[in-house]
């Protein structure tokens, strides 16, 4: 069992779970009845803590949080990376029959772009699930283009036998493409096939929902993101270390 270690009165982090490879570790968020009260916190060293709007809440079995539409979420002090890498415990238990009923896990979708000065919004960062058919399609991005004339979401579906479950997710994203995604549960790889350069928005990173368009209901255990494209090597010590870290919650992954 992980404990919560405090100083000052502040939870420092759960025991255990300093992950192996925080060098450009931007966001490290743990979501379950450990860390209740504590889902602001932000255990990436020397990184500002977030803020949570609305409610969120541990799930029903306490080895997650619970986030549902665009009020109820956590906020990040981060700017979307123009290059990084994002690791995720994540699954779902909506209907997924529309856009109201799929989840964001993550984004800034949609925002204005950094890199144009226009009002016209851009794709951003994230992670959704667009169908309701069977094996569900889990899709991450990072946008890329060179304006919003020709920009792309940069799209990777991944295809999840049971989105309900919690599956390791990955994705790496550089400045020349493509953006990479992995299901580490199901052992599913995916890539967009774009090679234009990385088109960003100008939003802050926002965990549990986007900024719009879909408001369903998703559980989240771990968040990271890297302002860096970890190795294959760093990948694999970092999903190993999030399976272990499910473990100790009776999650097999």
């Amino acid at each position: 069992m992980s404990t919560i270690l405090r100083a000052k009165g502040n939870v420092i982090a759960p025991s255990g779970l300093d992950n192996p490879h925080q060098d450009g570790l931007l966001l490290s968020h743990v979501f379950c009845d450990l860390t209740d009260g504590y889902f602001h916190r932000n255990f990436a060293p020397g990184k500002p803590d977030s803020e949570v709007y609305g409610t969120v809440a541990p799930s029903l079995s306490g080895t997650a949080a619970r986030f549902t539409g665009l009020s109820n979420f956590i906020q990040s002090r981060i700017l979307e990376p123009r290059v990084g890498t994002v690791l995720m415990v994540a699954s779902t238990v909506d209907s997924l029959v529309d856009d109201a009923n799929r989840p964001m896990f993550f984004g800034t979708w949609t925002g204005t772009p950094r890199d144009e000065a226009t009002a016209s919004t851009t794709f951003g960062l994230y992670s959704r699930i667009t169908s309701a058919s069977s094996p569900n399609a889990v899709r991450m991005g990072a946008g890329r283009g060179t304006s919003v004339s020709d920009d792309v979401n940069g799209d990777c579906a991944l295809l999840a036998n049971d989105a309900s479950a919690p599956h390791i997710y990955t994705m790496t994203f550089s400045e020349a493409g493509p953006n990479v995604a992995e299901d580490h549960t199901e052992g599913v790889t995916a890539d967009d096939d774009s090679t234009a350069p990385r088109f960003p928005t100008d939003q802050m990173v926002r965990i549990g929902s986007g900024y719009t368009q879909y408001t369903g209901t998703c559980d989240l255990t771990l968040f990271r993101l890297w302002e860096r494209v970890l190795s294959a090597a760093e990948i694999t010590a970092e999903v190993a270390h999030a399976r272990a870290f499910m473990t100790r919650l009776d999650v097999a992954l």
